[in-house]
């Protein structure tokens, strides 16, 4: 191999490593933005991270996809690896989904929680007593 092919191939292999460090460098600004990040703007912010996030994501597995000869010639341990990786990259979106549902739902029960308590206030719901005035005890 030439002097220049080995160079560039030292180049080509540290290329993905800074890229890597890049990411790792954002996560933590990420993950404390809800500090630095006015609360008008923080929703915006955390959703335009994940628009881009899913997007370099989803490029990642198309390019998976679309040339899939590359895992039949990476060794075993490097696609058991990557497998697992990208198993966790579901499991992370799936939990951000089911986090995104309970608060939804949370949200929903407070807000009619909020409307119950605002109707007994105003007289339009009446309270009523257990018929035995003491519920949830014993005789």
């Amino acid at each position: 191999m030439t002097e220049k092919r080995a160079n560039q191939r030292e180049t080509r292999l540290a290329e993905p490593v800074c890229l890597s460090r890049i990411l790792d460098n954002l996560s933590f600004p990420i993950r404390i933005a809800e500090g630095w990040v006015s609360p008008s703007d923080f929703q915006v912010f955390i959703e335009e991270v994940e628009k881009q996030v899913r997007a370099l994501a989803g490029f990642v597995v198309a390019h998976l996809e679309k040339h899939p000869a590359a895992l039949r010639e990476a060794d075993r341990e490097t696609v058991r690896i990557l497998e697992a990786e990208l198993a966790g990259l579901q499991k992370n979106w799936d939990s951000l989904d089911q986090l995104r549902a309970m608060q939804r739902h949370a949200a929903t029960n407070f807000a009619d929680e909020a409307e119950e308590l605002r109707k007994l206030r105003s007289g339009e719901l009446k309270s009523q007593p257990p018929a035995n005035g003491f519920e949830g005890t014993r005789p």
